[in-house]
């Protein structure tokens, strides 16, 4: 498709989705090429965030709120002024610290004098990634699907979807991050680490989360060294260093508020940590399962298998699917090493899991090993099964900010936003639970 004719179909498909956003997207993906598909899921991700709904408690309230409260009328000279101590790592005054939140809340409430348009911007940024990548990956239509590989796809598309847009900026440059790696590793072009290092402009903490990533990429042929370095690392409980180092960054207040909350002492037992969620309350079975982290255990187990049951046994010549597969479990190991800083721990753990699960899936679909071997098949479905509670999980998430009107008559709750209603509030109304 040639630009203007791009062009025209995207307002075209506005112009639908502005009363029905539903039928857009169905006849879009239904009919359309890759691009038309790719412009009306983009088209999705913009109604999404325009009529996202939230609780006082989350976070994405606060954002709206924050724009609110410092951007409406800010002038050049202010945003400037903000700009320059959020660069030196110092409390900027205006509730941002990184230059992307503070650089999209300027442009929806002082340019465009609106916060509703905050989280349109972050959904259509997200949106372009998080797209851009899974085309990457489901880059030709299946020859021939079975119930693991449909399962992988499936486990991959849900790990952080569109939920993840709520979050605003950690899982925006995480598909950045991802979208960067694949298209350098597929094409070799030296433009695209652009986008990993671009990342921490997004969020300031990829100037950490991006290394294991670089790592991966330059070792990207070291399978052996990567299983190596992570089996290592689940032995690796007792070392912290982070004891002082919060007062070494007294004059980069961001850097020193940031270590000081999220450091810990020592890893919590895996007794301590269910008698913990226990102590909760009744809770249903998948957000316990899912609190205990059963998913990381599951991505563990299939780490290990995959290098010597598939990736070992099999000498397959499938380079992408090493390369993935390796900067997935340096991340993995880097989660491991850095467990006393629990927010890089956890956040880097979901990013390797996102490789893994790639890799997974381009080992299912263009190779022949899962019905060659039978402890790789056993290993796989045994995992899958470990990882049905964080499927369940997952898909309730999904419920909780998308609008009903997402789907159909977007326009209601753009003009009037107190009559939104999110699609679990939806569904407690029609199935009292």
């Amino acid at each position: 498709m040639s630009l203007k004719n791009k062009l025209i179909y995207f307002f075209q498909n506005m112009l639908i989705a502005l009363f029905f956003p539903a039928i857009s997207l169905y006849y879009g993906i239904k009919n359309g090429n890759e691009s038309q598909k790719k412009i009306v899921l983009f088209i999705f991700f913009l109604f999404y965030g325009a009529t996202i709904k939230f609780s006082v408690e989350n976070d994405g309230f606060r954002h709206r709120e924050n724009v609110d409260t410092y951007y409406q009328n800010m002038d050049l000279s202010e945003f400037a002024g903000a700009s320059m101590k959020i660069l030196k790592f110092q409390d900027s005054g205006v509730g941002s610290d990184d230059i992307y939140r503070h650089t999209i809340s300027f442009i929806s409430g002082s340019i465009l004098g609106n916060s509703l348009f905050f989280f349109v911007i972050v959904a259509g940024v997200y949106g372009f990634f998080f797209l851009n990548v899974l085309f990457e990956i489901f880059d030709r239509p299946l020859t021939f699907t079975y119930f693991p590989l449909i399962a992988t796809g499936f486990l991959l598309i849900m790990h952080k979807n569109i939920e993840g847009v709520n979050t605003v900026r950690t899982w925006t440059a995480m598909w950045m991050l991802l979208y960067g790696t694949l298209k350098f590793l597929k094409n070799k072009k030296p433009q695209y680490l652009l986008f990993i290092l671009l990342t921490p402009v997004v969020h300031f903490g990829y100037f950490i989360l991006a290394l294991p990533v670089i790592l991966g990429i330059v070792l990207k042929n070291t399978p052996r060294l990567a299983i190596t370095a992570f089996i290592i690392s689940m032995f690796f409980s007792n070392f912290n260093p982070t004891n002082g180092l919060a007062e070494r960054f007294e004059n980069q207040e961001i850097i020193h508020k940031r270590v000081e909350n999220y450091s810990v002492d020592k890893k919590i037992s895996a007794n301590a940590k269910w008698e913990r969620i226990e102590s909760r309350g009744n809770q249903r079975f998948y957000n316990k399962l899912q609190s205990f982290g059963l998913h990381r255990y599951a991505f563990s187990f299939i780490i290990i298998s995959v290098y010597f049951f598939a990736i070992r046994q099999s000498n397959t010549n499938k380079s992408l699917i090493i390369s993935l597969f390796v900067i997935g479990v340096f991340i993995h190991a880097f989660s491991n090493f850095s467990w006393f800083i629990d927010q890089v721990s956890g956040r880097s753990r979901v990013i390797g899991e996102v490789f893994i699960l790639m890799s997974l899936f381009l080992l299912l679909r263009d190779t022949t090993i899962y019905f060659k071997n039978i402890y790789f098949r056993w290993s796989l479905n045994f995992y899958l099964a470990l990882m049905i509670p964080f499927a369940i999980w997952n898909i309730s998430r999904w419920f909780d900010h998308p609008s009903f009107f997402s789907f159909i008559l977007p326009g209601i709750v753009i003009t009037n936003p107190d009559l939104n209603f999110s699609l679990k509030e939806l569904l407690k109304f029609i199935i009292p639970i």
